[in-house]
Order: C-alpha cells, then sequence, then structure tokens
C-alpha cells in the first residue's frame, strides 16, 4: 500500500484514546486503555487496524516515522477538539466524509487566524462556492508570502552585501520582449518591480519576478507589437475571414474565441490564425514571422549559427530539421517550433528566452505558483 492510501486509512479507521494519558507509547495506562479500546470494536474494525499496523511496519523506516508523526498529530488534534466536532468525525459513514469535515474543521480554524477584516468579510459571505474561493485566494497569498520568505532566506547573503552581477544587455533584451508579450497585470507588476532595481536590494526581487514569468510565458519570436483587434488586421486578412463568416462580414460582432483574446498581443493574433485554419482558409499576410528571413535579426543569426549547424550533428537532428522546413510558411507554427527545438537541444534564443546561465537563474526559481481563483 502507498504512503498516501495508509494516510487516508488511517484518518478513515484510527480510534482514540481521549484518556489523560492519550498519546504516550511508554505510558503503561494508555497502552491498556487502548487495547481496551481495540477490544470493544467490531471485529471488522479490529482487523483494519491490524492490517495498517502491518503496512506500516512493511515500509522503510523514514516513511514509518514520517507517516507515524502524521498519526501522532492527527490523534492529538482530535483529542483536542470540542465533543461535538470529534463525534462528526469519529461517527462519519466513510473515509471520504470524514476527510471532508476535517477540512472543514481545520479551514474553520485557519479563519481564526486570519485579521479581523478577513473573518468579517468570510462571515458575511453566505455561499458556499463563495466561501470556498474566499479561502483558496488567501491560502493562495500565504502560500506566496512564504515562498518569498524562503526566497529572501536562501539568498539573503547575496541581499545583504549586494553581490549580484549588473543587468547585461542579452537581460535587458529578454526583458524588452517580455514585457512586449506579457497581459496588463503581469506587465505592470513587472514593471513595478523593476522600479525597485534603483535600491540597493532590489534587484534579487526582480529576477526571481522575471524568472517566474519566464516559466509562465513562454515567448514567441517576432514583432514586438501586432493586431490586437479585429479592425487592426490586414485588409486583405479581413476579407477573407468574412467570406467564411457572415457575422464578421455584417460587423455584428466577433466569434467567442477571437473576442475572449481581443487586446493582447500576440493572443489575438494566435486566435485569429487558429480561427482561420478551422475554416480552411488561409490568410494573404501572415500576421508574424513564417521563415527564417522574415524572423527578427537576432533570432535569424540564432538559426544559421547554432540551430541549424546543431541539427546537422545527428540524425535525430536532421529529422527536426525537416521539421522546421515543414513549418516554413505558417504562423505561428514556425516561430514556435523554432523555440521547441531551441529548449529540446538545450539552446538560449538570444532575446527570447533567459540569458544562457541555468545555474544563476535556478538561483532564483521557487516553486511555481498555483493561479488564484477569480474573486
Amino acid at each position: 500500500m502507498k504512503p498516501r492510501g495508509l494516510l487516508i486509512l488511517s484518518i478513515a479507521i484510527i480510534t482514540v484514546s481521549l484518556s489523560a494519558a492519550a498519546g504516550d507509547p511508554d505510558n503503561v495506562s494508555f497502552l491498556r486503555s487502548q487495547f481496551a479500546a481495540l477490544q470493544n470494536l467490531p471485529p471488522g474494525r479490529q482487523q483494519q487496524l491490524r492490517d495498517l499496523d502491518r503496512d506500516l511496519h512493511a515500509l522503510d523506516a523514514e516513511s514509518q516515522e514520517r507517516l507515524g508523526r502524521v498519526l501522532a498529530k492527527y490523534n492529538h488534534w482530535l483529542a483536542q477538539l470540542p465533543t461535538d466536532d470529534r463525534k462528526r468525525i469519529t461517527d462519519a459513514a466513510t473515509a471520504y466524509e470524514r476527510l471532508k469535515i476535517i477540512e472543514e474543521i481545520k479551514d474553520h480554524e485557519w479563519i481564526e487566524t486570519l485579521p479581523k477584516a478577513y473573518r468579517d468579510r468570510y462571515a458575511k459571505t453566505e455561499k458556499d462556492a463563495e466561501r470556498r474561493r474566499l479561502i483558496e485566494n488567501w491560502r493562495a497569498d500565504e502560500r506566496e508570502r512564504r515562498e518569498e520568505w524562503h526566497f529572501v532566506l536562501r539568498n539573503w547573503d547575496d541581499i545583504k552585501d549586494n553581490r549580484l552581477p549588473p543587468v547585461t544587455p542579452a537581460e535587458e533584451a529578454f526583458v524588452v520582449n517580455l514585457e512586449s508579450q506579457l497581459p496588463t497585470p503581469e506587465r505592470e507588476r513587472l514593471r513595478r518591480v523593476r522600479e525597485l532595481m534603483q535600491e540597493d536590494r532590489g534587484r534579487p526581487v526582480f529576477l526571481k519576478m522575471l524568472v517566474e514569468l519566464a516559466d509562465r510565458f513562454p515567448l514567441l519570436p517576432g514583432p514586438l507589437d501586432g493586431p490586437r483587434t479585429y479592425e487592426a488586421l490586414p485588409k486583405a486578412d479581413r476579407e477573407v475571414l468574412e467570406k467564411v463568416d457572415k457575422t464578421l462580414a455584417k460587423k455584428k460582432g466577433l466569434p467567442k474565441e477571437l473576442q475572449d483574446a481581443q487586446g493582447r498581443w500576440p493572443d489575438f493574433a494566435i486566435a485569429v490564425s487558429r480561427f482561420a485554419r478551422q475554416n480552411r482558409v488561409s490568410l494573404p499576410e501572415p500576421l508574424g514571422p513564417i521563415n527564417k528571413e522574415t524572423m527578427p535579426v537576432e533570432v535569424r543569426a540564432f538559426i544559421t549559427e547554432k540551430l541549424e549547424p546543431t541539427l546537422q550533428k545527428s540524425d535525430a537532428g536532421k529529422r527536426d530539421m525537416q521539421r522546421l522546413k515543414e513549418a516554413e510558411g505558417r504562423w505561428p507554427e514556425y516561430p514556435r517550433t523554432v523555440m521547441d527545438l531551441a529548449k529540446l537541444y538545450k539552446l538560449s534564443v538570444p532575446g527570447w528566452t533567459l540569458p544562457d546561465q541555468k545555474d544563476f537563474w535556478d538561483k532564483f526559481r521557487i516553486k511555481l505558483q498555483t493561479k488564484k481563483p477569480a474573486e
């Protein structure tokens, strides 16, 4: 049985002695009370506990110790609960119901530790779904603060002594391209943190955010800006689209997939290209680079001087070279293929991936944050 299964099983079947001696395996009174409690259980329940004990002792020593701590903490927590809450848990019909009740009680305990304004807002929220969203958002905030603190501790010497290297041209180029393709809220966050770099200790925080955003928003090489609305599309492209979609021709609004992406580059252009493919039409004017010659100058040099020579070195690389050729003439397929192959062969695309210093960037990489649900 896997440790996770043991944890769920333990929560489902453990019976706790609530005597003053509970929790002390060296106390004779505790052992006697536990044996008596076991004898009073139905035969099936007794067998569950014996099976659990056997499964626990079949694990390696480290897992036994870890799960033993979990069981001890759970038993101690359960023993301290008010009688009504404890009875709800022990009387639950199934393990799943018991876990849901435990989660509910733990959430309530956690809410009681929050500032009064949070507690008041939670109390005024009536719908269960809205209360759940509040808890998820607040827990996400707490995780973010905890990760920030761990980051500071891990890099304290560099932060304290201001030992980090200065901004390089390669980093600056990447930041410019990143800002051009970020959603507006993330772009504003990055700019605000960038202003902190004027202070002595702002650079580590900026670098951490740069790594986070680079991981979350892979870039697509091309122009720094492009069409963000239907009206901004090339006229020839609009005419083709309007022939296959009468709604567009009559200016009655955009299809949902285009409407949802409006205002963002390159998201809107990508949505338009996808819409065209779904309707089996080709756009007369591509919305981005479709071959090496139309790529930004630094990417063109990268393909010629690094990517293509690397692909020529092996049979697998030559097959990938063919894959790159087959993507020519299509956007966003061509630049996306360039980026995919660069990642596959561990190459850094100047201006479009973090500068080639993996060990340096890993220092600022923390666990990717979970996206918070909408308020």
